[in-house]
């Protein structure tokens, strides 16, 4: 009796854990749309979509019904019920994105000078991960805007110190803060900022052209979209240093900011190249 009782419980156990939601996101001309985020309510589960546009969400806390949450830049963000006995196919509206509402008064503003804002060094004895396991998790830097001063982001640069995969696809992000305690959830860029890399060393990114411009603190993350080819374990680390902390982390695009405060005080690798 107690075996059978074992049994039924490896069985039941075995089952929960390979819960899963399985569907397809697509846009109004039933076009399947690439590297949309999609999470589940109140978890911390979520998952990105690929070229087919298809996404898998697998995990212990998936139950029979979930309220998901699909956005994705240039279109409506849509939230919707689902089961996991059968899959779904979500069609997104496309939105028009009002780029004066993006530009916070650039236009107006002369850019006289230049500096590097971030850490001075980037070294990759000391690193940092996204410390979750779906694709959609965040981690960010802080940066802190001088009083009556704007900041037009000119190029960015971090360090990827350990690539467990042949090809990793990431997405850099912007947030508006109000302070530490306070970041925005949605992003702030209007453009995606999509990167592939395929080896360690240092990433530069060129964002002369993108118009990113912040009058008030902000955040800036990196994104996991895709890995290919995983060698062994899946591990992506980023450079980083001490005395620079906390750095920031969110499982999904509907988890709200945590910092995470290290030994030491470590914090993400990143340097930023702004006009003032």
């Amino acid at each position: 009796m107690k075996r059978i009782l074992i049994f039924w419980t490896l069985i039941l156990s075995a089952n929960f854990c390979f819960s899963q939601i399985k569907g397809k996101c697509v846009d109004e001309m039933g076009k399947p749309i690439l590297y949309a985020n999609v999470g589940i309510v109140d978890s911390n589960m979520g998952a990105v979509t690929n070229e087919e546009g298809e996404f898998v969400i697998e995990g212990e806390f998936v139950s029979d019904k979930n309220t998901i949450v699909v956005s994705c830049m240039g279109y409506e963000t849509k939230s919707i019920v689902v089961d996991r006995k059968s899959a779904v196919e979500i069609v997104l509206k496309s939105s028009l994105i009002e780029l004066e509402e993006i530009k916070i008064g650039a236009s107006n503003y002369k850019y006289i000078n230049e500096k590097k804002i971030g850490n001075n060094k980037l070294t990759n004895k000391v690193r940092v991960s996204f410390y979750s396991k779906y694709m959609g998790a965040e981690v960010g830097k802080y940066f802190k805007v001088s009083k009556e001063k704007k900041y037009k982001v000119q190029k960015i640069r971090f360090n990827v110190a350990e690539l467990g995969c042949k090809k990793g696809t990431f997405r850099v992000n912007f947030y508006n803060a109000e302070n530490e305690s306070n970041i925005e959830t949605e992003r702030y860029n209007y453009k995606d900022v999509i990167l592939e890399v395929t080896k360690t060393g240092d990433v530069e990114i060129d964002l002369t052209d993108e118009n990113i411009v912040f009058s008030n603190d902000f955040l800036v993350a990196i994104e996991r979209l895709e890995y290919i080819d995983i060698k062994g374990q899946e591990t992506v680390k980023f450079s980083s240093n001490v005395f620079c902390g906390p750095f920031y982390l969110r499982a999904n695009q509907l988890e709200k900011w945590k910092p995470r405060k290290e030994k030491y005080n470590i914090g993400l690798g990143m340097q930023l190249f702004v006009k003032y």
